[in-house]
């Protein structure tokens, strides 16, 4: 007779990755051979893959899927290749890459040199990692100049009416080429072993931080009133004893505090400008005072009052659908600053 099965029969594949994210667990007989764990390995990465994905149908147009809700297939470049145990110290990627001195590599093959997980005669539960190996949509050229990643600011911001302001940089994977149809196209650049921000403030003074291994991801700094400038690039300590003077391995984003607190290219007023904003969408007046209005945003108007009422006014405006209903909060926007004078001088009115 077949009665319930018996949990100490299994064990525990727990799945993470490329970049540490978690993908799940899947159960399998414990002390089964090598091909039986596989296969069930392997029906859970299908689950992970876009059935619109060349990995999973060879007539699909591209491997790569703009869908999140499948991240195995949610790489630009890359295709899922085997799984690595999750202390092994190997790249969680393989195929052509770029070191951290700009050279060209290759970065071997687990499944070719033996190193990738052994699945066979499992006895207790194991935690995995996955590697996946670069396909023919990875933008990759004889020039290392050419395949960097992308920054851009995501937020500039400011904490309260203190002198501390907030840059979020976000960091993609990506780089925009121009297509043999003339076309813009977006496409993935080779991964980072060892990803790091180089922040350099005021022009001399080097911060080195740590990122993680994401297509997408994001990292704040807080530079006070007194930092002059904000340098940021990302580098690969990969295989270089060079960290000040490395390669970048992105573009570079640099701030300046501005000429004074209202000079709309410093990171002061721009953080400034959130500030009021959030504000305003919270409907709080809290930190809309004379000091922040006038002194620190650069507003002009007579009365306080009047501002904070026109300035939401205007926001409303803003941020509602026909029916009226505000927008969900991931689709509202903020006032510029030349919206917000306008509001000002003109009862809440958005600026044409």
């Amino acid at each position: 007779d077949s009665g319930p099965a018996d949990p100490s029969d299994f064990v525990t594949v727990v799945c993470y990755d490329w970049d540490n994210t978690l993908l799940g667990s899947v159960t399998v007989p414990k002390g089964a051979e090598a091909s039986v764990v596989e296969g069930y390995m392997n029906d859970f990465v299908k689950t992970l893959q876009s059935p619109e994905s060349k990995d999973v149908d060879d007539t699909k147009a591209s491997y790569f899927v703009d869908d999140a809700k499948f991240p195995m297939t949610y790489k630009r470049g890359y295709s899922f290749n085997c799984w690595l145990p999750n202390d092994s110290e190997l790249p969680t990627h393989c195929g052509r890459a770029v070191n951290g001195d700009n050279k060209l590599i290759t970065i071997k093959d687990p499944l070719e040199e033996g190193t990738a997980q052994n699945f066979g005669g499992l006895e207790t539960n194991i935690t995995v990692k996955a590697c996946y190996k670069d396909n023919d949509e990875l933008y990759y050229t004889e020039d290392p100049g050419l395949m960097k990643y992308t920054i851009d600011v995501a937020e500039y911001n400011r904490i309260g009416t203190t002198t501390n302001y907030i840059i979020t940089y976000q960091f993609l994977r990506q780089v925009t080429v121009t297509g043999g149809d003339g076309e813009a196209e977006i496409k993935g650049v080779p991964r980072l072993i060892e990803p790091n921000l180089r922040l350099i403030y005021n022009g001399s003074m080097y911060n080195f931080f740590p990122l993680d291994g994401s297509d997408k991801t994001t990292f704040t700094i807080y530079p006070s009133a007194s930092t002059s400038s904000a340098s940021a690039t990302m580098i690969d300590f990969y295989q270089t004893d060079i960290l000040t003077g490395a390669s970048g391995k992105s573009n570079t984003l640099s701030d300046t505090n501005g000429v004074s607190a209202t000079d709309p290219n410093g990171f002061r007023h721009k953080g400034t400008i959130s500030l009021i904003n959030d504000e305003l969408a919270s409907d709080s007046t809290r930190y809309l005072t004379a000091v922040v209005l006038r002194v620190q945003a650069g507003l002009t108007y007579t009365d306080l009052n009047v501002a904070r009422t026109n300035l939401r006014k205007a926001w409303v405006t803003l941020n509602s659908d026909s029916d009226g209903s505000l927008k969900p909060a991931n689709q509202q926007k903020g006032l510029t600053f030349d919206q917000m004078n306008y509001a000002i001088a003109h009862d809440g009115a958005l600026q044409p």
